[in-house]
């Protein structure tokens, strides 16, 4: 009861606060809070400089904290925003592939990564009236809990938690649903497979490919971004992606669709490259790299159509 008050106070209280308020308290705590406490910052370097080697074509790091500090602004605004707010900020392009694939009628799984503010991405979707299901980890804290709870709910947003999903993304599938599956973290094996990931193996969950050969659930590709002024954000969808191409056995498959997902996020990102959580630990334990790792990579490349990016 006493979190909850403590969630009612503090969601009337952000009503009150215009959006660019929470842009500008999103910048100043970013580049004069995050910054100077130099919070992650081993790491953030550590996952740059392996990822551009050029130090001419590195993001800097400046704008990356001003990154983390507008995510936090703009969650903080997805808890009180309004329908007709979000889609005054939030533009959503290319839904006509969302549209193709539901006619299909076997759900969408629909891949997305820590790029841009994804929760508005989230709740925009569900705004324009998409059925949404979201795969993620549960927060511990009661609080984070509880505002997670409300924001998705008031969107009806379906959420699961990804340590026990299985059969509830079969069912949200089976419903026609849109199953937004994050896939740009690092995973725990069994799920975790390694693929190649900014010229590094980084493992990786297999649980989209596993859906595709499964279910035959088609895969639409999602991400979002903001403009420079942090003013619009863009919520866009990819065409579905062309995996009829992949051989060998049910794990040899996985492998070679959870590798093409990859690339297409590391393609997406480099676009954007100050716009993602370059804070996590995304290539730890490299000991646990398969022996056979070279093969798979050497045998992806020769079977990858040459009109794929």
């Amino acid at each position: 009861m006493f979190w909850k008050c403590i969630a009612w106070m503090l969601i009337s209280f952000l009503k009150l606060i215009p959006y660019k308020l929470f842009t500008l308290f999103g910048k100043f705590f970013g580049l004069y809070v995050l910054r100077p406490i130099k919070y992650r910052h081993e790491i953030i370097c550590e996952n740059i400089e392996h990822a551009y080697p050029d130090p001419e074509s590195r993001p800097s790091i400046d704008s990356l904290y001003r990154h983390f500090g507008l995510l936090a602004g703009e969650i903080l605004y997805c808890l009180s925003a309004s329908q007709k707010s979000l889609k005054k900020i939030v533009q959503v392009r290319n839904n006509e592939f969302l549209d193709e694939a539901l006619k299909k009628e076997k759900g969408v799984v629909l891949l997305a990564g820590h790029l841009g503010c994804w929760e508005l991405a989230l709740i925009s979707l569900a705004a324009h009236g998409y059925p949404v299901t979201i795969v993620s980890k549960q927060w511990n804290h009661p609080l984070g809990t509880i505002l997670r709870h409300r924001l998705r709910g008031r969107f009806n947003i379906e959420s699961l938690d990804n340590q026990a999903s299985g059969r509830g993304i079969v069912k949200s599938l089976k419903k026609n649903r849109i199953v937004i599956l994050v896939v740009d973290q690092y995973t725990k094996r069994p799920d975790g497979i390694y693929v190649d990931f900014f010229g590094r193996p980084a493992s990786t969950t297999r649980s989209a490919a596993w859906l595709v050969q499964k279910f035959g659930a088609p895969v639409v590709p999602g991400y979002v971004y903001r403009t420079e002024d942090a003013s619009q954000h863009f919520m866009c969808a990819d065409k579905e992606i062309d995996y009829k191409w992949v051989e060998g056995d049910d794990q040899l498959k996985i492998w070679q669709m959870t590798q093409l997902y990859t690339e297409w996020l590391e393609m997406r990102i480099r676009e954007h490259p100050d716009q993602w959580t370059w804070m996590h630990k995304r290539w730890k334990k490299q000991e646990f790299l398969p022996d056979n790792y070279d093969e798979l990579r050497k045998k992806y490349l020769e079977l990858k159509p040459s009109y794929l990016p």
